[in-house]
């Protein structure tokens, strides 16, 4: 209940900034987006991370809205999007499969991907296979990629009490913000009821994006906050070996989540991008 009424006091900001909430209805899922700016020339398309939602634009969309058509998803199984048929949870593929359904319907021309962790690891992929309709992908602190000793990031989504909640988001943050800590039950019990370990359980090496990137089309930046915590630094270091023209801006004093820890800098470093 609390977290959906944080979920609601987010819509009631986005809509007084003229930020729509929608809904589209595909075979597998009912995906839930806010949008503005429809008669702005260039497209952004958000993509959250792991045990999130759209919800953790709240300090960025207030900017962006002023220049740009954006569309904030939802993933499958996140937010308010909710899979159909009693599917449990939505895997990787199925994830990365209702996307490329989607996106075309909601975004009806080429956009911009931002993607943070898992939702860079999404935007690449569909860049992968949707090359067409990408300009160009701004990664976040991504996920994606696969480095020696990964195996202690799976065992961080291996939530089943508090103290291993805790022990996860103080590695999300550099510093986890003292008065988020009474909503630690409550996200304790959305964690859970979204399957987030068993989620990253789901996960396979071969899943991994590391043997495709020499073939990803679109130009690509990453933004890192430099303290993460969560994934390793040589992220950047195979994404850098594997795309020769990528950007790479860095957050200092910042964890695995700028938009929540240093928003006023990732819209600057943003801002820098999408001159």
């Amino acid at each position: 209940m609390l977290i959906d009424l944080l979920h609601s006091l987010v819509k009631r900001r986005f809509s007084r900034l003229g930020i729509c909430s929608k809904i589209l209805e595909s075979e597998q899922c009912t995906i839930h987006y806010y949008e503005s700016g429809r008669e702005q020339p260039r497209t952004l398309v958000l993509l959250h991370g792991l045990g999130t939602s759209s919800s953790t634009w709240v300090n960025i969309l207030p900017r962006l809205v002023k220049t740009f058509h954006i569309i904030a998803i939802d993933l499958p199984g996140f937010g308010t999007s909710f899979l159909k048929d009693g599917q449990a949870y939505a895997g990787l593929n199925k994830m990365s499969d209702i996307l490329v359904e989607t996106l075309p319907a909601i975004a009806s021309k080429p956009f911009t991907l931002v993607g943070h962790s898992l939702g860079g690891w999404l935007a690449m992929d569909y860049a992968l296979r949707s090359p067409v309709f990408v300009q160009q992908i701004i990664l976040i602190n991504t996920a994606g990629i696969h480095y020696d000793g990964i195996e202690e990031q799976r065992r961080l989504f291996e939530i089943t009490n508090l103290g291993s909640l805790y022990l996860l988001l103080n590695r999300l943050w550099l510093q986890y913000p003292w008065y988020f800590k009474p909503f630690a039950p409550a996200i304790l019990s959305d964690l859970k009821k979204r399957k987030v370990a068993e989620f990253v359980r789901s996960i396979e090496q071969k899943d991994f994006l590391n043997d495709r990137l020499g073939s990803l089309k679109p130009p690509v930046h990453l933004i890192w906050g430099s303290d993460d915590a969560v994934i390793s630094a040589e992220t950047v270091q195979i994404l850098n070996a594997a795309l020769p023209g990528l950007s790479v801006r860095y957050i200092e004093r910042c964890g695995h989540v700028p938009q929540l820890e240093r928003p006023g800098e990732l819209i600057r470093i943003l801002d820098e991008i999408l001159l």
